[in-house]
């Protein structure tokens, strides 16, 4: 009985350590996904990281504004999009005029969003608004356990009983090498470059 129980609790750490690095690999992989233009142009901050933690951003769906919009205005016309509802962040940019901010969407209607602020600039037909997500994962020294936090979210607990969970990037090469090990036995390590930096 005490042998299945290990085998089964071994099975059970092992499945949610697969689970966490399954879910940090996608998350890395999406770093600057839909905002290589806007990257560029504005040297946006997509990946950051300490020893033990690291954030990405990334973009969900990218629309131009069908029509122009001034200084101070709210609203922005754009094709019809599931993806930009109520509360999301959007990044708003024209590559042309050198223009970027960031904003929340207040309202969404089937061509329109309503903005959370004032629009900063002016944006001609055409710029870009790009729905963006922010995931971050830190480790939890005290509690032992890799956590994941996706926007302003609460942080969920990926995996408990970790003894070490390591971080290193490598900016010349744009890739990452990270570590996880579990009750100082279970170990899992990867190296990923960030192909949208």
């Amino acid at each position: 009985m005490n042998d299945k129980n290990t085998i089964t609790n071994n099975q059970g750490v092992m499945e949610s350590i697969f689970y966490a690095m399954d879910n940090l690999k996608r998350d890395l992989e999406k770093c600057g996904m839909r905002l290589n233009d806007a990257m560029v142009k504005f040297e946006l901050e997509i990946f950051s990281n300490t020893s033990t933690s690291f954030k990405v951003v990334f973009g969900l769906q990218e629309e131009s504004l069908t029509t122009g919009s001034c200084k101070g205005d709210t609203t922005l016309t754009i094709q019809e999009n599931d993806y930009f509802k109520k509360k999301k962040r959007v990044l708003i940019y024209n590559i042309e005029n050198g223009t970027f901010e960031y904003n929340q969407i207040k309202k969404a209607g089937s061509d329109t969003i309503s903005l959370l602020f004032p629009l900063e600039n002016d944006y001609p037909e055409n710029s870009k608004i790009v729905v963006w997500k922010e995931v971050s994962y830190k480790f939890d020294e005290n509690e032992k356990k890799l956590e994941r936090r996706i926007d302003r979210g609460n942080l969920k607990t990926m995996v408990e009983n970790v003894t070490d969970f390591d971080v290193t990037f490598f900016p010349d090469a744009n890739a990452l090498l990270y570590r996880l090990e579990v009750n100082k036995r279970e170990q899992i390590r990867s190296y990923i470059i960030l192909k949208s930096m």
